[in-house]
C-alpha cells in the first residue's frame, strides 16, 4: 500500500506539473512496473519553452519521492526501533529512496532520461537528438542492472541470488524495450517531418 501510494503521488506530481505547464493529463496508470502519466498531444511553436516544461514535469516525480523518503526518515527517528510505526516509516523511506534514485538515472524511459532528453533538446534545438542519446543511455542502464545483479555479489564474497537476477533481468528487459521504442518513435516522427505531400 505504501509503495503504490508513493508511486501514485509520484505520477500525480507529474500530472500537476504538466497541468501547470499548460498540458492536459489523459491518464495516470499504476501497474506492476510502477506507473506512468500520459498527456494529450500539444502543439507548441516555442520548442525551448516546451523542452523546459518537459524537464520540470520529468524531474518533479523523483523529487516527491525524495521528500516522502525524508518524511519516512524523520518518522523513523521519532519512533521506537522495531515498532510497527518504525517499520512502516522504514518501508516508506526505503521504497521512496529506491523510486527516487532509480528514476533519476539518465536514461529513457526513466524520468532522469526524459529530463536529459529535454536538456539536450533545449540546448541543441533537436528533440530527435535528445531522444536518441537518452534512449541509448537507457539501454546502457538496462544492461547495467543485469551486470550489477550478477557481479555485485562477487564483490562482497557471495554468489548471485537467482530470484534477484531474474527480477532484475525482467526490469532490464522492460527498460531496454521502452528505450528502443522511444528511439524508433523518434525516427518515425523525424521521417514524417521530411515528407513532401505536395
Amino acid at each position: 500500500i505504501l509503495l503504490f501510494t508513493s508511486v501514485f503521488l509520484h505520477e500525480f506530481a507529474h500530472g500537476v506539473a504538466g497541468t501547470l505547464g499548460g498540458q492536459k493529463v489523459s491518464v495516470i496508470e499504476l501497474n506492476v512496473w510502477g506507473g506512468f502519466t500520459k498527456f494529450e498531444p500539444k502543439i507548441d511553436d516555442d520548442a525551448k519553452r516546451t523542452a523546459m516544461t518537459s524537464f520540470y514535469v520529468s524531474i518533479v516525480g523523483p523529487v516527491v519521492n525524495i521528500i516522502l523518503a525524508a518524511g519516512g526518515w524523520i518518522g523513523m527517528n521519532h519512533s521506537s526501533p522495531g515498532s510497527i510505526p518504525w517499520l512502516l516509516c522504514a518501508a516508506l523511506t526505503f521504497a521512496n529512496v529506491a523510486l527516487g534514485v532509480i528514476n533519476l538515472l539518465p536514461g529513457i524511459p526513466l524520468d532522469g532520461g526524459w529530463a536529459l532528453q529535454t536538456l539536450i533538446w533545449r540546448f541543441t534545438g533537436s528533440q530527435f537528438r535528445g531522444t536518441m542519446i537518452a534512449s541509448l543511455i537507457g539501454r546502457i542502464v538496462a544492461v547495467g542492472f543485469v551486470v550489477g545483479a550478477v557481479a555485485y555479489p562477487y564483490t562482497v564474497g557471495s554468489k548471485p541470488d537467482l530470484v534477484t537476477v531474474i527480477w532484475t533481468t525482467a526490469i532490464a528487459v522492460m527498460l531496454w524495450v521502452s528505450a528502443a521504442d522511444a528511439a524508433a518513435h523518434a525516427k518515425r516522427a523525424r521521417r514524417r517531418e521530411t515528407y513532401d505531400l505536395d
